[in-house]
């Protein structure tokens, strides 16, 4: 039993390090991008989608063009962060996407905080979407 306190005390350095790790995953996974309760995954958001949320595309016109998901709505990301009041409606819920996840949730969270609104996003964006197959337009 001894033996074992001494293990320990001898490697004190490195078990701190291994439990400060894993409360860094831990904490990343719980509050982080991935780990968020406004996040959806491609599902989540074809299923709110289907009960009636609205979907906001947030990319440049260029990427709308190139391709879109089905019903979303392009809007200026700038004009959505000043005046979202002209963009959105109060109670309903919206599905705001980008490229890749990461400046759709800065403003779902944003709207959310700041404004009320009901906004998730779509973590890592309409890229997500396209790998498990669903289907984009360009009309």
């Amino acid at each position: 039993m001894q033996e074992i306190f001494q293990f320990i005390s001898d490697q004190m350095v490195i078990i701190v390090a291994i439990v400060v790790v894993l409360v860094l995953i831990l904490q990343e996974f719980l509050s982080g991008r991935r780990g968020s309760a406004y996040a959806l995954s491609p599902d989540e958001a074809a299923v709110l989608l289907f009960k009636g949320a609205k979907l906001i595309d947030i990319r440049d016109k260029e990427c709308f063009s190139a391709g879109h998901i089905k019903g979303a709505t392009r809007c200026n990301i700038n004009q959505v962060e000043m005046y979202p009041e002209k963009v959105l409606r109060p109670k309903r819920t919206y599905i705001i996407y980008c490229s890749n996840g990461n400046q759709s949730g800065e403003l779902s969270k944003m709207l959310r905080e700041k404004s009320g609104y009901n906004t998730y996003y779509i973590a890592d964006g309409i890229s997500a979407w396209q790998n498990d197959g669903l289907d984009v337009t360009k009309n």
